[in-house]
């Protein structure tokens, strides 16, 4: 009798198997607290102490996909005799692994979200915007939503038949027409895109293009979300990879922090991509970190007019411009207070997709020149300059391109087929006890 017909068909195997490894991690009533402490503690520590968005963020796609890898990496290794004795009762390779991918990738897909839930819940407690929701939301209905002012004058019927000598009668303001308000899809707005860090992507955008506004937050949030998901479900991916490849239970917990500190270093945060060296590009290129990140990058900039950008350094620097930082201190008694230009809350993504590594460098040093009142010429450097040519685009260059995030969902299925492969191919070898 072939396997085929001894088995109980796919889909009874799928949900077999489904509810054992719910049996299996819900039996130990640790098990749901640990996976429900894990986001919890993770997303309090990154809240409260990155006060950089782009960093708390790339902080959440490495720790997703550390959650995914630790929940797959130790699934088949440890249940490998059970597997050996379903297969020669029928049990399919699709069906087993795809119920894997379907319940940790739901498990570890709800920590995600927790994570980046907790995560800016946190930040935005410890560290509230200068500028409250409330004048925020007023500045976005002015622009969406603009009142003309009521200048309507009534006129007596009397006052255009006044006679020689009698007082004309005073005209009288129109009464005060009944302000309607933005509607409270505007106020959810102002609220979403605060949550989502997208204020200046939505402001920037409703100047240009109001009509684009909500299409904008959709892309903005939306690849934010998504980017978590496909992280959650790459890391499942290579944890089951590694668990079928591997002899033991401790192999697998050993594997985990090699597969993922390339991750760290490669997924354009910790060294931004015209940091790193050609061949590092070429290693970043081929990480899953990375892929999530550049999904990250252009939900960041969707939207945004590109800002100022430094003269005076090798690696452009992106400034938010017309706005300065202030720091006050005190030394020896006496106070001082010293400005500085302000960078872009982006700056890391601007460099991560507007920099050509290439040509990093390549820009020159605009400068006035006058004569001193001794007659001696100088040279007065521009800090900060509306285009260099290390930058693909110009300054107030609304960014919309979306190719970046599309080779990088393109990436990351690559990724996850690729590891399917792998584990099918493991399960194949160990399944005769090789």
């Amino acid at each position: 009798i072939s396997a085929a017909k001894r088995g109980a068909g796919y889909l009874a195997s799928l949900r077999v198997q489904m509810r054992r490894l719910a049996s299996i991690t819900f039996a130990d009533r640790l098990n749901p607290v640990f996976l429900a402490a894990q986001p919890i503690l993770i997303g309090l520590l990154v809240g409260w102490v990155a006060e950089d968005f782009v960093l708390r963020l790339f902080m959440c796609i490495v720790a997703t996909l550390w959650f995914g890898c630790s929940n797959g990496a130790q699934q088949i290794v440890r249940e490998r005799p059970i597997f050996r004795r379903e297969r020669v009762c029928g049990l399919g390779l699709n069906a087993y692994v795809q119920s894997k991918y379907l319940f940790l990738g739901a498990i570890t897909t709800l920590q995600a979200l927790a994570l980046l839930i907790i995560t800016q819940a946190t930040a935005l407690t410890v560290r509230p915007y200068e500028r409250p929701l409330a004048e925020y939301h007023e500045r976005l209905a002015e622009i969406l939503h603009p009142e003309a002012a009521t200048t309507d004058i009534v006129i007596d019927d009397d006052f255009l038949a006044v006679g020689e000598g009698e007082a004309a009668p005073v005209a009288e303001p129109a009464p005060e027409a009944k302000k309607s308000g933005p509607p409270l899809s505007l106020h959810l707005l102002a609220w979403a895109s605060t949550f989502f860090e997208a204020r200046q992507n939505l402001l920037d955008t409703a100047e240009s293009a109001p009509e684009a506004v909500w299409r904008v937050f959709a892309l903005t949030s939306g690849l934010k979300i998504l980017a978590l998901l496909l992280t959650a479900v790459v890391g499942v991916a290579i944890g089951l990879a590694i668990s079928a490849l591997v002899e033991t239970s401790t192999q697998s917990v050993m594997w985990v922090p090699l597969i993922l500190i390339p991750q760290i270093l490669f997924g354009g945060v910790v060294l931004k991509r015209a940091e790193l060296s050609p061949g590092g590009r070429v290693v970043s290129y081929l990480s899953p970190s990375y892929s999530c990140q550049r999904l990250i990058d252009v939900s960041n900039l969707h939207g945004l007019a590109v800002p100022l950008l430094s003269n005076q350094t090798k690696i452009p620097i992106f400034l938010t411009a017309g706005e300065k930082e202030r720091v006050d201190w005190t030394l020896a008694g006496k106070s001082y207070t010293e400005t500085y230009d302000k960078l872009s809350p982006v700056n890391t993504s601007w460099q991560n997709l507007t920099v050509v590594p290439a040509a990093v460098g390549e820009h020159r040093h605009d400068y006035t020149q006058f004569e001193t009142s001794t007659g001696s010429t100088r040279k007065l450097f521009q800090d900060t300059v509306s285009v260099r040519n290390d930058v693909l685009y110009r300054k107030g260059t609304r960014f919309l391109n979306t190719a970046p995030a599309q080779r990088s969902l393109l990436a990351l299925t690559l990724w996850t087929a690729a590891c399917y492969g792998v584990t099918l191919v493991g399960l194949l070898i160990r399944q005769k006890g090789k």
